[in-house]
């Protein structure tokens, strides 16, 4: 290029400039004058005006020893500037054809030449770089893996950092780009940080934090900033991501009602603590599902107040737990409430027959708090005569009968073992404790017949004949069979009003049937019974019993035997299993038909 300035000569590279670019002017010293004493370097723009607007301005002094030599010059023979032209533009002159001028003159100024060069800049920005996007929040479960993305544009030579803010000094650096500064612990064959660089388009980086294994304490902020070089880092941009740890509740026992025990018409509060993230809800409900003492079916909050108490607020109440982070937790809560006794009869008249080695069953339930001391009594013409356990008496006491009892509730039983004429009479339950006592009477009386559940079927004071004809057992499988029984009355017997069979497994005498057939039911005909058993076990031998009942009572048949038919079982096997069960069936028929000749020998009654 031409230079008018005698003397000097000027280098510019590149000469069209990219955003990001260094720019580079080197002068080179070829014959100065002794009146030169400095350069003024300067980069220009033309404006609007027909002016110039200055860009960059140098000033190089040349005097040999001067202390004002400049910093970026080693001799006086080649000085060169770099400038970055990212850094140093102002963001409304970002491209265009721009001048460099060297001046050079005495300190008077007296004589100036200048040298021109233009240079194409095609984009050039003055901003710093910037956090472009929101960090969108994460939400994991514990255990879980989190991610969370910074991204940034014109990162240049810039370091983006992940830091966990955890307060001044305290705070935890965890990465530089993606480097990894913090402490990388391995948590079930994981690094517990990763970063990833993805490159995007129009100068954009995302730098994605991965922590894995996710912990409670992983829960917070996470601060994304840019370390910008020579910047205070008050400057530095950032942007925060909120990371949330999803926690299962967990009940914190040591803030929790675990047993309260008050006296009636006081009143008591009941308390419940969990942790978790979120925070969970707590709710409070009944375990036997009644409503609170207030009507509701259940209360939101830490505390429940219950006032007034009355003993029917006694029981079980359950604090559930949940923030929608599977599994809920629950924890069960006693309120004990101390009561008078109170004893009520189960049925305040109970009969049975005498002399048939029957049992009379009397019960009660008696609840109270303290809890009380149970006893069973016997009026008599004397007084009251306490009873006891012994081989007349069975006395128990039961905490569970059904869904019939509350806390504190017994199930209080006397069961008389075979009645006499002289157990007849009033006999009463009675608890008591320290707030007082209550009891519950119940007759025995006398009956013609057995009564309750261990009574055999219709059974009376005379036993009635039965036809002793064997069954005949049909269409025998692995798992059913089909019995059928000859009861026709017998001539000079009173007729038949119903039958029952029973039948139960040889081995383990496990009960498998028991039903009772109507004379008028559909399964009668001709005087046979149809009873068809189902569920069996394949390969098992069973004993049956048939019953029939005339209003007088009922009369039994020798019970017969009958097996099921063995699983599937390999050819080299089903040959030996086959014979055994054709030798069973031979030994059975043959007991039987020895058994039907002995019995038609017997004279007819």
């Amino acid at each position: 290029m031409s230079n008018p300035v005698t003397g000097v000569e000027i280098s510019v590279s590149p000469t069209s400039l990219n955003e990001g670019s260094t720019l580079t002017i080197t002068c080179r010293e070829q014959s100065l004058s002794q009146g030169v004493k400095l350069f003024i370097l300067g980069l220009q723009k033309a404006n609007d005006a027909g002016g110039y607007d200055n860009l960059l301005t140098y000033i190089v002094n040349f005097k040999p020893g001067d202390p004002y030599l400049p910093k970026w010059g080693t001799t006086i023979g080649d000085i060169q500037q770099r400038a970055n032209v990212t850094s140093s533009f102002d963001a409304g002159k970002t491209s265009g054809f721009f001048e460099l001028r060297i001046n050079s003159g005495i300190f008077t100024f007296a004589h100036w030449g200048t040298c021109t060069l233009s240079i194409l800049i095609t984009s050039v920005s003055c901003q710093n770089p910037q956090i472009v996007e929101d960090i969108f929040p994460e939400v994991k479960r514990k255990g879980d893996t989190g991610y969370l993305n910074c991204t940034v544009s014109r990162q240049q030579n810039n370091k983006v950092n992940w830091i966990q803010p955890l307060g001044g000094v305290n705070d935890n650096w965890i990465s530089s780009d993606t480097e990894i500064l913090a402490k990388n612990e391995v948590v079930n064959g994981k690094q517990k940080y990763e970063v990833i660089r993805h490159v995007r388009g129009n100068d954009k980086i995302t730098y994605t934090l991965v922590v894995n294994r996710l912990r409670e304490e992983d829960s917070g902020r996470y601060k994304c900033t840019v370390f910008l070089v020579g910047k205070d880092q008050r400057e530095w941009p950032y942007k925060y991501g909120n990371m949330t740890v999803q926690v299962p509740p967990t009940i914190k026992v040591s803030q929790t009602s675990d047993t309260v025990q008050r006296n009636q018409a006081s009143d008591v509060t009941l308390r419940c603590n969990a942790t978790g993230n979120p925070n969970p809800n707590i709710t409070w409900i009944r375990a036997d599902g009644k409503p609170l003492p207030d009507g509701r079916l259940s209360h939101r909050g830490h505390f429940l107040h219950i006032t007034n108490i009355r003993n029917d607020d006694r029981g079980i109440y359950r604090c559930l737990a949940d923030n929608n982070v599977i599994p809920p937790a629950h924890h069960d809560a006693k309120l004990v409430v101390n009561f008078k006794p109170e004893a009520e009869a189960v049925q305040d008249t109970v009969g049975q027959a005498q002399n048939r080695r029957f049992h009379a069953l009397l019960e009660c339930k008696i609840k109270g708090m303290p809890e009380p001391n149970l006893r069973w009594f016997m009026v008599t013409d004397t007084g009251p005569v306490s009873l006891i356990d012994d081989a007349k008496h069975d006395i128990n006491q039961l905490l569970t009968h059904g869904t019939s009892l509350q806390l504190n509730d017994v199930w209080y039983s006397l069961k008389i073992l075979n009645v006499q004429a002289n157990d007849y009479g009033v006999y009463y339950c009675e608890g008591s404790n320290a707030l007082g006592t209550s009891r519950a009477e119940i007759r025995l009386y006398e009956t013609s017949q057995c009564q309750g559940s261990d009574c055999p079927l219709g059974f009376t004071t005379t036993p009635a004949p039965f036809h002793r004809t064997p069954a005949i057992v049909k269409n025998i499988t692995r798992i059913s069979a089909v019995l059928l029984i000859d009861m026709r009355d017998p001539p000079t017997q009173l007729t038949s009003t119903g039958y029952r069979i029973s039948c139960e497994e040889s081995q383990d005498k496990r009960l498998v049937f028991n039903e009772e057939i109507e004379k008028k039911d559909a399964s009668w005909g001709n005087g046979t019974a149809r009873f068809t058993l189902v569920g069996l076990n394949p390969g098992s031998m069973y004993s049956c019993q048939a019953t029939s009942r005339t209003f007088l009572g009922q009369g039994w048949m020798e019970r017969f035997s009958f097996m099921t038919s063995n699983p599937d079982v390999s050819s080299a096997a089903r040959a030996p299993v086959r014979w055994q069960h054709a030798v069973g069936l031979l030994v059975f028929w043959t007991a039987i038909i020895l058994q039907k000749a002995y019995m038609d020998q017997e004279p007819e009654h």
